[in-house]
C-alpha cells in the first residue's frame, strides 16, 4: 500500500520506487581494487628503484675498474700509455656519467697529454740549433702541436669542471683548476682551489709544485721545492721532467742529464726522455768545448816561462806519483770486470770525484743492470752531487731487490738527515746497524744517531 512509501524519506522512497538498492558492498569491491592496484604498483616501483640501484652500482664498479687501471697506464708517463689512459677515463665516464674520479682523472690524463706536447714542441724548437736545414717543417710541427697541446687544456679544463660539479672536494679536479688558472694568470681563481686543495689534503703534492713554479721565488727555493715534490712523489715522471726544462732554463746541464736518466731507468720505452737526453748531451758537450776555448785563451795569455814551469811541476808531480804507485804495488788477485769498476768506482767517490765514480758506476751496470752494489754507489753519487731525488730512486731501487741492505738505508739516512726529517733519518740509520752493527761505517753512522738524539 502506498502509506509506507510515504513514511520513508523522499530519497529512499524514490530509490525503492525506481527499482534501485542501496550498495554498499559495491563500494567495499572498488576499495579492495584500489588498494590492491596501489600494492602492485608500490611493488613494482620498489622493484624499479632497487634495480636502478643495482645497475647504478654495477656500472660505478666498472667505471672503478677502468680508472684504477687506468691510473696506472698514466704513471708510467709515456705517449702511448697517456693516449691509453684517455681512452680508458672516457670509457669509465661513458659508462658512469655521475662517477666524479672518472672525470678528475681524464681531466688530469688530457692535462699530462697537454703538456707532453708543449714539451715536445718546446724540444723541437730547441733541436733546430743541431739541424738548422729544416726550419720550415720544424716550424709548421710546433704550430699543429701546440694548437693540439691548447685544445687538450681546454678539455682537461672542463672534464675538471664537470668533475667538480659532482664532487666539490675532489682533489684531483681541483688541482687541475688550479694549474688551470696559475696558467693563465687568474689568481684569485687559482687561490680558491689551491686553498680547497690545503683543506682537504694539506699533504697533497700541489703545496711544493706551485711553489717550483712560481718565478717570484728565488731559483734556490724553487729548487728545493722540485726536490720536495720528487721525493714525496718519486714516481711522477711529468714532474720530474718539468723539473728538468727548469734545470735547463738555468744551465745545470749536469743535473738536468742526471734527473733525465732517472726517468729513463723508470720508463725505458720514453721517446722523449731519450731525445731529450741526446739534447742534453749536446748542449753539455758544447759548454765544454766553449769553457776550453776559454781556458786555451787563459793558457796562451801565460808567458812561455810560467807555461814550461808549470809543464815542469806537473811532470815531477806525475813521476813522484809513478814511483809511489810503483812502491805500494802488491800482487793480488785477478777481479772480474764488474768488480774492478766497482772498486774503481768506489776510489773515486772517497777522493770526492763523483762525477768519475758515476761514469765507473754505469759501466758496471751495463755489465749487470741490478747489482745493487753499483745502484747504491749511483745513490751515494747524485747525493754527493746535491740531487736528492735522483738519489732517493736509487737508493729505493736498491730496497725493492734487497730490502736489508746496508748501503742504500745508510744513503737514504743521510739524505733524510740533510731534508731535515729527523724521525725517517734515525729509522735507517738504526737498520743499517741491526743490519751490520760491526761494517765499516757503524762508527760514523753511530755517531749521527747521537747527534740526531741530541736535536730538540
Amino acid at each position: 500500500s502506498p502509506a509506507p512509501m510515504l513514511q520513508e524519506p523522499p530519497l529512499a522512497a524514490s530509490l525503492e520506487f525506481s527499482g534501485k538498492q542501496k550498495v554498499g558492498g559495491s563500494k567495499t569491491g572498488s576499495n579492495i581494487v584500489v588498494f590492491i592496484a596501489a600494492l602492485i604498483l608500490g611493488a613494482a616501483g620498489v622493484f624499479g628503484i632497487h634495480h636502478y640501484q643495482q645497475e647504478h652500482n654495477l656500472q660505478m664498479q666498472k667505471a672503478k675498474i677502468f680508472v684504477d687501471d687506468a691510473r696506472r697506464q698514466l704513471m708510467q708517463d709515456t705517449e702511448h700509455h697517456i693516449q691509453s689512459s684517455i681512452e680508458a677515463f672516457r670509457r669509465a665516464v661513458e659508462v658512469a656519467p655521475d662517477y666524479a674520479p672518472a672525470h678528475a682523472w681524464l681531466a688530469l690524463s688530457l692535462m699530462a697529454r697537454s703538456d707532453a706536447l708543449s714539451f715536445d714542441a718546446w724540444l723541437g724548437e730547441q733541436e733546430i740549433q743541431w739541424d738548422p736545414g729544416n726550419v720550415g717543417l720544424d716550424e709548421e710541427r710546433q704550430s699543429r702541436l701546440r694548437a693540439e697541446a691548447s685544445s687538450r687544456l681546454e678539455e682537461s679544463f672542463l672534464a675538471a669542471t664537470r668533475a667538480a660539479g659532482i664532487a666539490a672536494d675532489s682533489v684531483e679536479a681541483n688541482f687541475v683548476l688550479a694549474d688551470y688558472y696559475n696558467r693563465q694568470d687568474k689568481v684569485h681563481d687559482f687561490r680558491r682551489h689551491l686553498t680547497r686543495i690545503k683543506i682537504v689534503n694539506p699533504n697533497h703534492l700541489s703545496r711544493h709544485y706551485f711553489d717550483a713554479l712560481s718565478t717570484a721565488r728565488p731559483l734556490e727555493a724553487r729548487l728545493i721545492s722540485w726536490e720536495e715534490l720528487l721525493i714525496n712523489g718519486p714516481s711522477q715522471n711529468r714532474m720530474r721532467l718539468k723539473m728538468v726544462h727548469f734545470l735547463l732554463e738555468n744551465k745545470d746541464y749536469a743535473r738536468a742529464l742526471q734527473e733525465v736518466d732517472v726517468v729513463l731507468n723508470k720508463a725505458p720505452a720514453h721517446r722523449f726522455a731519450a731525445r731529450l737526453r741526446g739534447h742534453i748531451v749536446k748542449l753539455r758537450a758544447q759548454e765544454e768545448e766553449q769553457q776550453a776555448a776559454k781556458a786555451a785563451e787563459e793558457r796562451e795569455a801565460l808567458s812561455e816561462v810560467d807555461v814550461a814551469a808549470a809543464i815542469a811541476d806537473a811532470k815531477l808531480v806525475q813521476d813522484l806519483k809513478k814511483a809511489n804507485e810503483k812502491s805500494n804495488r802488491r800482487p793480488r788477485t785477478r777481479l772480474s770486470p764488474l768488480q774492478t769498476l766497482l772498486r774503481k768506482a768506489a776510489k773515486s767517490l772517497d777522493a770526492g770525484d763523483p762525477n768519475e765514480a758515476m761514469k765507473f758506476y754505469r759501466e758496471a751496470l751495463v755489465i749487470k743492470s741490478d747489482n745493487i752494489d753499483a745502484l747504491a754507489g749511483l745513490g751515494f753519487c747524485y747525493l754527493e752531487q746535491g740531487s736528492l731525488p735522483a738519489a732517493y730512486s736509487a737508493f729505493e731501487l736498491v730496497l725493492r731487490q734487497a730490502k736489508d741492505f746496508s748501503e742504500a738505508h745508510r744513503g737514504l739516512g743521510k739524505l733524510w738527515r740533510v731534508r731535515g726529517n729527523k724521525e725517517k733519518a734515525l729509522e735507517h740509520f738504526r737498520h743499517y746497524l741491526k743490519v751490520l752493527p760491526m761494517g765499516s761505517h757503524a762508527a760514523s753512522v753511530r755517531t749521527a744517531i747521537m747527534e740526531l738524539e741530541a736535536q730538540p
